[in-house]
């Protein structure tokens, strides 16, 4: 044929032009991927397609031989290769001829554009794209989608049972479901491919084949999770689950819609994981033996499997609150432990330690795990009365030792360690009491080892009780610096300088009377030296405080002697001010009985003994004990001067050391439990007044809850909140409602 028509235009030979140059071209090229990139040929189709629209109105017939056109390559080439394949044959024949379909319509719509833009668009019919895609769903697609489907799922088990599939071969079949469902449809270039983008609706792709995917994987899945339960042991099962929810999550990543794989993974892990996750914490190989044996990647593995599933995760709960408890009633209850409240407390330190390390590792911080796991240690630790006590003693040992060596960030966690026990006492005004008494010695006695520590501690505590629980302590703090400014103040006196004229550098820590834990003051007979020292401070102070009254606590004073009777070496003795006392008897007598110290001094005998214990301590002794086998002091046994003393160190401590045993919270108990019943009475007294004044009105049983909401420092029983309000109907504070006995009125 020639390039311009002879004679008048018709319909009939410009179409046929079109179908020679042009669509013969692209058939050509479907089958031998060679394009004809004749502009001339293809400008000339072009314009032939204008002419018939404008000049013979032929649009309409256009419109027609487009579909014709598809039609005709439907039945003669896509068909008869989809026809009779199955499976993974039927897949790749499939994702050909779509391609080539698309390829068909791309060039096709470009060739008949003037329609899209023009006579479709004015007719609001559908455009070129569009009608070809529902073309090819209802004249191919609608008669192979159950097949298409099938032989995708039988690949996609195949993937699953370890065989290996054309991961993009799924990709391309599946969204063509995908691409079916288009309400509009557009064709675009992309990596040098055409593909169909449209405006989305996956009614098609979920009814056609997302439900029958989940179905497969939930019956799949079902038959799986038995044989494992059967087959595998507890954390083999956790890996294979693991292992295929991972495998599942990468096909849904890459073939599926993104709308699939919540849907999917949910069945699945419903399988999987919520119907054998009891059936698992209980084997043999479950939950009791990865905390027996301390199987933390174990135990993390199964965390993560069933956080997938958050309400399968109280299974391990349920198991983990019975270990921790177990474990920590080992503690309280063993008597060894409980004559020794340093080691006591460190078993429950290193349990915490391992706990907190179980619940980091394997549950990452969960909060749920970190609640129980408190639970646990609340429910152990509070059956045993010494409990607050222990782990004050334990405080002050390490205050006073523990920290000897270590960097200030090893200090800040073991205190950080001892507040999370102090978090888990019911009785924390039991322990702030004792914590209190252990903590006025070592600032009088000068037996801390870092004040920073101390201060440190002091915060930590303000953090979980609030200021007014641990305003006691401040003030013992306050009251050692205002002492540093008064003694500075003091030296500069009169007194002070004939003090030092005799060769004594005197130093007194003034207490506030209510600062500090109640201590009786002890009698003593001071020796006239010591006597004049202490008499010219009381002079200064009460020159600068004439109301206020000093009272000595002697039991709380050292001294630093130098010892005369030791020849060749300067010693200096570090004595307790009652083992000064006892010394300074011996500068006028060379022997003293028990007695005769006893009388002279006034020690009391309680403070006595350890006094001399300490002086006649055979590997470093100042005084010669009459009778040496026998460790008591007889009444007239004779005590004198050890003149043969001698130590490799120049500075020796006869200081009596404070060891806590069981036998000294014992005896403190009774005590510390007065004083602290009578501040529980007082604080609940306080918080039912404060509801009560702010509501007006309240029921028994709210108000009982809102008590133990707002007590923090200790656990108040409910009947000891109904005593406190009965004494407060009895002091008119408050009063039952006439018609209702269970409610209360706050008299003003």
């Amino acid at each position: 044929m020639s390039e311009v028509l002879e004679g008048p235009l018709t319909y009939e030979a410009g179409i046929k032009l079109v179908d020679e140059q042009y669509i013969q071209g692209i058939r050509r090229y479907l089958k031998t991927r060679t394009l004809d990139k004749s502009h001339k040929s293809y400008i000339q189709c072009y314009t032939m397609v204008l002419r018939l629209c404008d000049e013979l109105d032929k649009a309409k017939e256009l419109n027609q031989y487009f579909k014709q056109t598809l039609c005709d390559h439907i039945e003669k080439h896509v068909v008869p290769e989809l026809k009779s394949k199955k499976e993974e044959v039927l897949l790749q024949a499939f994702v050909k001829e779509w391609k080539d379909y698309t390829i068909l319509v791309h060039y096709m719509r470009k060739m008949f554009n003037y329609l899209d833009r023009y006579f479709l668009k004015n007719s609001s019919m559908q455009s070129l794209a569009t009608s070809a895609l529902v073309f090819f769903k209802e004249t191919c697609f609608n008669n192979i989608q159950q097949m298409l489907r099938q032989a995708l799922l039988n690949q996609i088990t195949k993937d699953r049972n370890s065989e290996v599939v054309d991961w993009d071969l799924l990709k391309n079949c599946i969204t063509a479901f995908v691409q079916m469902g288009f309400i509009t449809a557009d064709i675009i270039g992309l990596d040098g491919d055409y593909v169909w983008k449209g405006e989305r609706n996956l009614t098609i792709y979920e009814k056609s084949f997302e439900e029958q995917l989940i179905t497969k994987a939930k019956e799949e899945y079902s038959q799986k999770s038995q044989g494992w339960l059967c087959n595998l042991n507890c954390p083999e099962y956790l890996k294979a689950a693991e292992d295929n929810l991972k495998k599942e999550e990468e096909r849904a990543n890459y073939f599926l819609q993104q709308e699939t794989k919540p849907k999917l993974l949910s069945v699945i892990q419903h399988e999987i994981i919520e119907k054998q996750a009891q059936n698992l914490v209980d084997k043999d190989t479950g939950c009791d033996s990865m905390f027996q044996h301390k199987k933390l990647e174990e135990l993390a593995l199964m965390f993560r499997l069933f956080k997938r599933v958050e309400s399968t995760l109280k299974f391990i709960i349920q198991k983990m609150a019975p270990y921790i408890e177990g474990r920590g009633e080992k503690i309280v209850t063993d008597e060894a432990l409980l004559k020794d409240p340093n080691e006591f407390t460190t078993k429950l330190l290193d349990l915490k330690r391992e706990m907190d390390e179980m619940v980091e590792r394997s549950f990452l911080n969960d909060i749920r795990f970190q609640k129980n796991r408190d639970v646990s240690f609340q429910n152990f630790m509070n059956k045993c009365q010494f409990t607050p006590q222990y782990i004050a003693a334990y405080c002050d040992t390490e205050f006073k030792k523990g920290f000897k060596g270590i960097s200030e960030h090893q200090i800040n966690e073991r205190l950080d360690a001892i507040i999370k026990l102090f978090c888990c006492l019911h009785g924390r005004d039991v322990f702030i009491k004792a914590y209190t008494k252990h903590l006025s010695a070592r600032l009088l006695n000068k037996s801390y080892l870092s004040l920073d520590a101390e201060t440190s501690m002091l915060g930590k505590l303000k953090v979980e009780c609030g200021h007014n629980t641990v305003n006691r302590i401040s003030q013992m703090f306050t009251d050692m610096n205002l002492s540093k400014d008064l003694m500075l103040e003091f030296k500069q006196s009169a007194g002070a300088k004939q003090i030092a004229d005799q060769g004594v550098d005197f130093i007194a820590e003034v207490l506030t009377n209510g600062h500090w834990p109640e201590q009786p003051p002890a009698a003593c007979t001071l020796p006239p030296e010591m006597k004049d020292v202490s008499g010219r401070f009381e002079s200064f102070y009460k020159h600068k405080h004439q109301n206020r009254h000093l009272t000595w606590l002697y039991q709380h004073g050292s001294l630093e002697l130098k010892p005369v009777f030791v020849q060749g070496k300067n010693y200096t003795l570090v004595v307790s001010c009652y083992q000064s006392v006892i010394l300074f008897l011996f500068n006028k007598h060379q022997t003293l009985s028990y007695s005769q110290i006893k009388e002279m001094t006034q020690i009391p005998e309680g403070e006595l003994n350890p006094a001399l214990i300490f002086l006649c301590n055979p590997k470093n002794k100042v005084l010669d004990k009459e009778n040496k086998k026998e460790p008591k002091f007889q009444p007239n046994e004779k005590l004198s001067v050890f003149l043969g003393f001698q130590n490799q160190n120049l500075k020796v401590n006869f200081i009596p050391t404070v060891t806590h045993k069981k036998k000294d919270a014992a005896e403190i108990k009774p005590t510390v439990d007065t004083d602290i019943e009578n501040e529980r009475r007082n604080i609940i007294d306080a918080v039912v007044v404060r509801i009560m004044k702010a509501r007006k009105t309240e029921k028994h049983n709210q108000l009982l809850e809102d008590v133990i909401r707002q007590i923090s420092n200790f656990m108040p029983q409910p009947q000891m909140i109904k005593q406190r309000i009965e004494s407060l109907i009895e002091r008119e504070y408050l009063k039952r409602d006439e018609n209702d006995r269970s409610k209360y009125i706050y008299l003003p």
